[in-house]
């Protein structure tokens, strides 16, 4: 993603232009002096990062899973049911 660095007064002069570029693709990243407030991108990098966001999440639920069914297959029997046998 190509980005440019805009300042508040570009963003409020020239918001038609700004609206376009970000249609082609182009991120901004706001700054209010010569610190980085904000970014804007187009929605369609905004959905992208959404969804791909979500995926991550979804394979980190199923890792999580995946870790704790490993750790009680390694622990074997549990320290209570020891205690009747025993």
């Amino acid at each position: 993603m190509k980005e440019r660095f805009i300042t508040t007064n570009e963003l409020a002069n020239d918001a038609s232009k700004i609206l376009r570029e970000l249609k082609k693709g182009e991120a901004k990243v706001v700054l209010r002096y010569s610190d980085p407030v904000g970014v804007l991108i187009s929605w369609e990098d905004y959905k992208r990062m959404e969804n791909s966001e979500a995926e991550q999440v979804n394979e980190c639920k199923v890792c999580l899973s995946n870790t704790k069914l490993a750790i009680q297959n390694t622990k074997g029997p549990s320290r209570h049911k020891r205690q009747k046998n025993g």
